[in-house]
């Protein structure tokens, strides 16, 4: 009698497992269904599942609901007639958190050339969608969106692929939050260029700028020692 309560006992441990295990499936192939066919529609109907998937308390803890879940906001910033949610600062950052997650989770390496071939081109949607806010004179927004090129130009860094600072998008999203009054990030974005060797003298005027706007006159002094030595005052004579 007690071996058979304990197969039960040990069934019914199995059963959320089980579950979960079906809802992967399922997501997997809508999200397939969608890669496939890009509509909107196959886009929402897979929202819903995976929405689903990823209210298990394990899932941002593993391996197969964050590739899926990755894979789903890389078709949400990527298909242009789909509408980005909201409160996109959130979606922003969740974006960030979920590309991190998804690489230290995948032990294995089974799907890592995928997400970060995601990340690149989602870091090329974010940079065209901030220069389209940037046109608009919207420099909040630009700002965001440049910002969350570069973070996950950050994640792209931490793991193993020829993946190096974008010194190119890190210098717009300094330029971006400097227009945003975001002075402490753009300063440290414009010293992250400046320190990588970025040749653009406008680097070093807009850090020594704002170094003086926001009283570092020490900072603002070294700078620009450090500018001169690069770009030294007689070759604009």
């Amino acid at each position: 009698m007690i071996r058979y309560v304990l197969l039960l006992a040990i069934l019914l441990s199995q059963l959320p497992l089980l579950a979960q295990s079906k809802l992967e499936n399922k997501a997997y192939k809508l999200i397939d269904k969608y890669w496939s066919e890009p509509s909107v529609e196959n886009l929402e109907i897979a929202e819903e599942v995976i929405d689903e998937l990823m209210e298990d308390n394990n899932a941002m803890q593993s391996a197969i609901p964050l590739y899926i879940k990755s894979q789903f906001m890389a078709a949400q910033i990527t298909n242009t007639e789909a509408e980005l949610p909201d409160d996109y600062e959130e979606f922003l950052d969740e974006l960030v958190i979920i590309y991190n997650k998804a690489l230290i989770y995948d032990d294995h390496n089974q799907n890592r050339y995928l997400i970060l071939k995601n990340l690149y081109d989602i870091k090329s949607k974010l940079t065209e969608i901030g220069s389209a806010h940037y046109q608009e004179k919207d420099f909040n927004k630009a700002y965001r969106f440049y910002d969350a090129a570069t973070r996950i130009n950050e994640v792209e860094i931490k793991f193993p692929r020829i993946a190096r600072p974008d010194t190119s998008t890190i210098y717009t999203s300094a330029v971006m939050a400097g227009l945003a009054g975001e002075d402490d990030i753009a300063i440290k974005y414009f010293e992250q260029v400046v320190d990588l060797g970025y040749y653009r003298p406008d680097a070093y005027d807009q850090l020594i700028r704002l170094y003086k706007k926001n009283k570092y006159d020490v900072k603002a002094k070294k700078m620009e020692i450090r500018k001169n030595k690069v770009f030294p005052p007689e070759q604009n004579d």
